[in-house]
């Protein structure tokens, strides 16, 4: 009896093993199909995000090339707009705490210059400032003479005169 009882041990024993091995390639198998599954997923995320950020990036391209025109456009002169670079050039002389006077506004021949007369009274260091303000404004200029000297009947101390050709200046 014994033996048949160490058999019924040993056979439910072996029962008891194959089905542990096979709820365990069950498992494991739901595993890998769940690992797959989460791979792919994070594939298609990862892809999704990916797109976002090139939509995104082509539309702040989009805007920048936008500002960008506004900007360059900004810093072409059409004949219709000169008074607003003269005003400019005015603003800038207030803010170096100079007189200034625009003497003569001319262009050129080929329409492509706006050549700019001035007469600025001053110190030499605010006559300094404008300068270097003018030369930093937003606008492609250049100096074509510039006479910078100490005044004899002036209060102000030193009196300028300057020519200036705006380079950015568009005739139409």
């Amino acid at each position: 009896m014994q033996i048949t009882f160490q058999k019924r041990i040993l056979i439910l024993s072996a029962l008891l093993f194959f089905v542990t091995c096979f709820v365990f390639l069950f498992l494991y198998n739901g595993t890998l199909n769940s690992k797959a599954k989460y791979q792919q997923a994070k594939k298609e995320l990862h892809d999704k995000e990916t797109e976002q950020r090139s939509a995104q990036f082509v539309i702040n391209s989009a805007k920048s090339l936008g500002t960008a025109d506004t900007l360059l456009d900004s810093h072409f002169i059409k004949s219709s707009d000169v008074v607003p670079f003269l005003d400019n050039i005015e603003s800038l002389a207030q803010k170096s705490q100079i007189l200034s006077e625009i003497t003569s506004v001319d262009i050129a021949k080929d329409n492509r210059l706006l050549s700019v007369d001035l007469k600025v009274d001053g110190s030499f260091e605010n006559i300094y400032k404008f300068v270097l303000l003018l030369e930093n404004s937003p606008y492609i200029i250049r100096f074509t003479s510039g006479d910078v000297r100490k005044a004899d009947n002036s209060k102000t101390g030193w009196t300028g005169k300057f020519k200036i050709n705006l380079l950015s200046f568009a005739n139409k």
